[in-house]
Order: C-alpha cells, then sequence, then structure tokens
C-alpha cells in the first residue's frame, strides 16, 4: 500500500515539478546562445551601429527568468510539501483519506519520501541547467569522465576515505533534509489540535519544536565538547587515524540528525493517529 501511496503523490505532483524543469533547461540553452562568443561578437558588432538595445534587454531578461525560475522551483518544492500534507491528510480530503485502509506512518512516509525527491531533483536539475549554460555537452562528459582518473593519482587508503568521505555527506545531507521535512510535518500536526487556527498553531509548533531541537543539540555538542577535551589524541597518531576520528565524528552527527527526525516522526505518527481533529 505504501507503494501506491507514493505512486499517487508521484503523479500528482510531478504534473506541477515537470513543466518548471523543462522551462529551466530550456532557458539555460537559451542563455547559452545568448552568452555565446558567437554572440558576444554580433552584440559587439551591434552596438558600434547602435541597435544592440533590444537583443541587450532580451539578453537581461533571459538570465533574470533563468535566476528566478531557479530560486521559484525551489520555493514550490517548500509550497508543495506544506501543502499537500496540509490539505489531503488535515483538510477536506483528510476523510477520505483517513477512510484508507493505510496506517498513519504509512501516510506520512509517502509524503516524506515524495517531498525529499523532488527537493534533491530540484538541486539536481538546477545542477544541470547551470552545467549546460556554462559548459558544453563535450565539457561536461570530460568532467564526469574525469572523476575515476583523479581517484587513481590517489593511494589505495586515500582513495577509499575521499569515496567514504563523499559518500557520507551526501547521507548527512539526506537525512538531514527528511528530518527538515519530518519536522514541518510534526509542526502541523500539531497546529491541527487547535481547531479555529490551525496554520498558526502550526507556525508556533514549528518554532517551539525547531528551538527545543536546537537547545538539545547545544547541549549535546558542549558535553562532547567537554568529554573530548578530557581526551588527548596520542602524537603518534598519524592522518589516516584522524580521517578515521572525521569519520566517526561524521556518522556521530549523521545519527544524531536520524534521531532527531525520528523523534518528529513519531510525534506526528502519534498525533494523527491518536489525537486527529479534522473538524
Amino acid at each position: 500500500m505504501l507503494r501506491k501511496l507514493m505512486k499517487y503523490e508521484l503523479r500528482a505532483t510531478g504534473r506541477i515539478f515537470l513543466p518548471f524543469f523543462g522551462a529551466l533547461i530550456v532557458l539555460s540553452l537559451l542563455n547559452k546562445l545568448f552568452y555565446s562568443n558567437r554572440a558576444e561578437n554580433m552584440m559587439r558588432t551591434l552596438r558600434q551601429n547602435g541597435k544592440g538595445l533590444p537583443i541587450e534587454i532580451t539578453r537581461v531578461i533571459s538570465m533574470a527568468l533563468f535566476i528566478f525560475l531557479i530560486c521559484a522551483i525551489f520555493m514550490l518544492a517548500a509550497i508543495v510539501m506544506i501543502q499537500r500534507f496540509y490539505k489531503n491528510l488535515l483538510g477536506d480530503e483528510g476523510y477520505l483519506m483517513f477512510t484508507l485502509p493505510v496506517r498513519p506512518w504509512q501516510l506520512i512516509t509517502s509524503k516524506a519520501a515524495v517531498s525529499c525527491m523532488w527537493l534533491v531533483v530540484s538541486g539536481l536539475v538546477t545542477l544541470l541547467a547551470c552545467l549546460l549554460m556554462m559548459a558544453s555537452l563535450g565539457d561536461i562528459i570530460d568532467i564526469f569522465a574525469g572523476l575515476p582518473m583523479s581517484f587513481r593519482n590517489l593511494t589505495p587508503q586515500s582513495a577509499l576515505h575521499g569515496v567514504l568521505l563523499s559518500f557520507e555527506v551526501c547521507l548527512l545531507m539526506l537525512v538531514y533534509l527528511f528530518y527538515f521535512i519530518l519536522l514541518v510535518y510534526a509542526a502541523i500536526a500539531v497546529g491541527q489540535l487547535w481547531s479555529a487556527h490551525k496554520l498558526l498553531g502550526a507556525f508556533g509548533a514549528f518554532i517551539v519544536l525547531n528551538t527545543a531541537f536546537q537547545i538539545i543539540t547545544f547541549s549535546a555538542v558542549w558535553v562532547f565538547d567537554k568529554l573530548t577535551d578530557m581526551i588527548s589524541l596520542p602524537a603518534r597518531w598519524g592522518d589516516q587515524h584522524i580521517l578515521t576520528v572525521m569519520h566517526a565524528g561524521i556518522w556521530m552527527v549523521l545519527l544524531w540528525g536520524a534521531l532527531m527526525g525520528a523523534a518528529c516522526f513519531a510525534l506526528a505518527n502519534w498525533l494523527l493517529g491518536k489525537k486527529l481533529n479534522l473538524e
């Protein structure tokens, strides 16, 4: 059933995002054409003849639209993330959604996974659009083809640490993205307890929950810092040992984010399962 929920969510949100992604790619190619060497030479000639103003204005508008569209895509992703959760589960559609043979955790998981996917895809499409605008297709292929070559110049240990670090950073970003989404969902679930002011309650709950998690995090960091001050690393430790400590620190931060995300998920699941208010 979770797969069906995600499939439905993807279909509903894909109709919103795909046209924006297509427009961003088209604008990137258009800007590439406007700012190519040939276009610059043509503009130089037109300026000398006093006829380049209309094309110059078009180029500026095209670049402004490109930047605006990038901002709009990420704003859209955030808006859709909130709207789909609030409208589908706590609005008029909630009466239908909660009559389906699914558990609240499945509803939360499907929406969080799809929201996270669209945020990641938005970032990748934006990166691709910028690469297409600034570099040729051959340059892009050379960049990705050259990545494996860069590891060949490293020792096996350094290459292993590099690959592992890249994986850890990507996983860290993904975990904290999930945490943020679940924090928003938990705040909305708390806000629905107030029948008259659900959105205001959700906004206040987000501030309270975020502040509470920050206080807990800073307290944990302070305790950890005091503990590490009592431990002195042996002078004989080399770079490999330091890298091992760094990996361990990344995994601690990662697990902490996963723990906070799990707390938000548990809170939202409990509220939607035991304290649901659709009035």
